[in-house]
């Protein structure tokens, strides 16, 4: 007999799985035993998205069955997956068959101090900063702004998850007026410790290598947290990644697939600064 559900602590440690911070298996059993499993958890802390990170044995109707549960049980909005294009490409395309949808690409360049030289930046254009709550409702829009039309009703850092993530994240600001903010760079959870997420306001041609110069001078030789580091654009930025390309190392490129699952929730208020506001405390 086939049923599937969340596994459990006790799951977890008699079946010698990896005891993972904020990221949930989810188990198709035959018989009590454990056959399949998916590893996931919120994405940005939002329980109305849910990232998978594992897709276990690549099974069709497994897959479909996690899907289909949390639509109807927790009302997920939508279900994003992010998977290596060179190391990753089976579980690429096995999602693709499922239904999800590509709708970005990331690349991942990497900064390292033993290769640049910052002592001639005498008039930085990009000042870094840490986060301040003040920030915060500048931050949502901006991240709101960068995403796809058609999926900003949810998919993005809410108010709450930038509390939440208060370190880990860095503003770029204007030097000459240190509140007017151009963009962040929030530090990724993954194997490489100093991965960040670069989101920019505008695509102006030097914004991006400002704030990359910006950030080595605060990580590296102020806050000397390491000797580099690794900052990830959106493919939104790919008219610039000739140029980003010839001075750093491009470590990796994902995909990022989505799949819509429960229907958007419909504001009563027509209004749709009111309605921004809303999602933005979620």
């Amino acid at each position: 007999m086939l049923n599937t559900r969340k596994l459990n602590l006790i799951d977890i440690f008699s079946l010698k799985k990896d005891l993972l911070w904020e990221k949930d298996y989810y188990g198709l059993f035959e018989n009590g035993k454990l056959i399949d499993s998916l590893l996931y958890s919120k994405l940005y802390k939002n329980k109305r998205l849910f990232q998978i990170h594992e897709s276990g044995n690549r099974t069709r109707e497994f897959l479909n069955q996690f899907t289909n549960y949390f639509t109807r049980r927790k009302k997920v909005r939508y279900f994003f997956a992010e998977f290596d294009e060179v190391e990753q490409f089976q579980d690429i395309e096995f999602m693709h068959n499922c239904g999800f949808k590509r709708f970005d690409r990331n690349y991942c360049f990497e900064y390292d101090s033993k290769h640049h030289d910052l002592h001639d930046n005498t008039k930085p254009s990009i000042h870094c900063r840490v986060l301040e709550r003040e920030d915060i409702d500048r931050l949502v829009e901006i991240d709101s702004s960068k995403q796809i039309l058609e999926y900003r009703d949810e998919l993005f850092r809410s108010r709450q998850f930038f509390k939440e993530e208060i370190e880990n994240v860095i503003v770029f600001a204007d030097p000459a007026d240190t509140s007017h903010i151009l963009g962040f760079a929030h530090k990724r959870d993954i194997k490489h410790v100093a991965s960040f997420d670069f989101i920019l306001q505008s695509k102006e041609p030097g914004l991006i290598q400002d704030c990359i110069t910006a950030f080595a001078e605060y990580h590296i030789y102020f806050e000397k947290y390491s000797e580099s580091f690794r900052f990830i654009l959106s493919e939104t930025n790919k008219d610039l990644f000739q140029d980003i390309a010839q001075d750093y190392n491009q470590v990796w490129t994902s995909q990022c697939l989505i799949l819509e699952g429960a229907p958007r929730i419909k504001n009563k208020n027509p209004k749709s600064g009111l309605a921004f506001r809303r999602a933005a405390t979620g």
